[in-house]
């Protein structure tokens, strides 16, 4: 939590931590998200093609404002 006693080097340290966490996050969802795509609608080369480039969250969540 950066503010303004943080030193320099606790705020890097910080951020350094978080961009850590963020990172990880992003790996387990890429990771859990290389499943076969469940597509509705078929023949659908959008989402099809959306289902292979984005994690499994963005994907439901871009599919669900698709339909």
């Amino acid at each position: 939590m950066a503010c303004k006693t943080m030193s320099i080097t606790e705020f890097v340290k910080y951020y350094e931590q978080r961009t850590i966490e963020i990172c990880d996050t992003e790996a387990i969802e890429d990771y859990e998200s290389r499943g076969d795509p469940k597509i509705f609608i078929e023949d659908c080369g959008t989402l099809k093609h959306d289902a292979r480039v984005y994690t499994w969250i963005i994907y439901t969540r871009f599919q669900h404002e698709f339909l």
